[in-house]
């Protein structure tokens, strides 16, 4: 028998992780829609209660009801979308906002905090790869992160129907797995 074959029967042979589904929270995404509601209702109080729609009052107004508005849009989108969040698979991670990404391109990752909010940093060998993907505003977030965190990549986990915590563990055992079977 051939090396390669031996090798290949080895490799086949190991176990692989089994692709794990994680899909959005529809309880936080609600709890979101809520409070983007308020928002919006505040937003709409500011507006009445001047009569020059040039004030100050009226700019914030108007401000909280695009923004939280886009976020109300956002929320209830996701609440619909049968589309998963995230897939963990033997070979990579599908990301909703990223698409595939390989394990063998990810070197490391951790949690950082954003705002004092944590966040999930995926730091991958060559980050223009996931900068140079999608429409200008993506793109500047995307160079934004790389600047600040020294990745693209972040995931909140915050919509996801799994903890911040298990959501890293799980990643990094999927990590360590393709490593094993590399």
């Amino acid at each position: 028998m051939p090396i390669s074959s031996y090798l290949s029967t080895i490799l086949n042979a190991m176990p692989k992780l089994e692709e794990k589904v994680i899909y959005n929270s529809k309880f936080k995404l609600i709890v979101l829609c809520i409070g983007a509601l308020v928002f919006i209702c505040i937003g709409v109080s500011s507006i009445k209660s001047t009569d020059d729609y040039g004030s100050i009052d009226a700019f914030i107004g108007f401000l909280c009801i695009a923004i939280f508005g886009l976020a109300l849009v956002n929320g209830l989108n996701q609440i619909f979308d049968k589309t998963p969040g995230l897939i963990l698979k033997h070979d990579g991670f599908i990301s909703r906002d990223r698409g595939f990404v390989p394990w063998e391109d990810v070197t490391e990752i951790d949690e950082v905090k954003v705002y004092q909010k944590k966040m999930i940093a995926i730091w991958v060998k060559d980050p223009r790869k996931y900068i140079e993907v999608g429409n200008f505003l993506q793109r500047s977030m995307l160079e934004h992160n790389n600047q600040t965190y020294r990745t693209p990549l972040i995931i909140a986990a915050g919509t996801l129907n799994i903890g911040h915590k298990e959501l890293i563990g799980e990643m990094n055992k999927y990590l360590a797995a393709s490593r094993e079977n590399a």
